[in-house]
């Protein structure tokens, strides 16, 4: 898979670690050959090892940084208004860029965002997030296990489309599949 470079809403389904690790680091690597700055909100484990890829690699200051969204989510939730939503997102890109780097990439791993949180308040967050990004131009992977939408050996149909709807694009088999309006299951 070659550096995911893309800006949008992107959605994308993993099944265990190995597999997450090769979607975020392809999609990091992009960020980092053009210096962006990197935001991810993962598993520590998963932090850990996604620093000990990027160890050797020369990195500009603050171009790799792991952080919590809880704030943003909880902040998203109370206001109801998406343009203030999507002015805070372009207001960071462009803190970010005048500290010297090109642009912003985040990339998120969903479970992180419901157990920091609640499914309801992630769902919230999510269809509000989807609405603003749709006014912002920033590059947003979120990642799903399809484990976590797994019950009794079956892929939850309604959990799949409820997903794919909150985003705009689809990375899959490292390439962009646009979403809008259609079902995928």
């Amino acid at each position: 898979m070659k550096g995911i470079n893309y800006n949008g809403h992107l959605c994308s389904l993993y099944y265990g670690e190995e597999h997450f690790l090769v979607k975020a680091i392809s999609f990091l690597e992009a960020g980092i050959k053009h210096q962006e700055q990197c935001l991810c909100y993962l598993e520590p484990g998963l932090i850990s090892q996604i620093k000990s890829y990027f160890e050797n690699i020369e990195l500009n200051e603050d171009q790799l940084r792991f952080k919590s969204l809880e704030p943003i989510i909880e902040d998203a939730i109370k206001t109801k208004n998406l343009d203030s939503l999507a002015k805070r997102l372009i207001n960071l890109q462009q803190e970010t860029i005048s500290s010297g780097h090109s642009d912003i990439r985040f990339l998120v791993q969903a479970k992180v965002a419901i157990e920091e949180t609640s499914p309801n308040k992630f769902l919230t967050w999510k269809s509000r997030l989807a609405k603003a990004l749709s006014k912002a131009d920033l590059k947003w992977l979120s990642m799903y296990d399809i484990a976590d939408l797994i019950s009794e050996q079956e892929v939850s149909k309604a959990a799949l489309q409820e997903l794919v709807s909150k985003h705009s694009s689809l990375l899959s088999a490292g390439k962009v599949h646009n979403l809008s309006g259609k079902e995928i299951v």
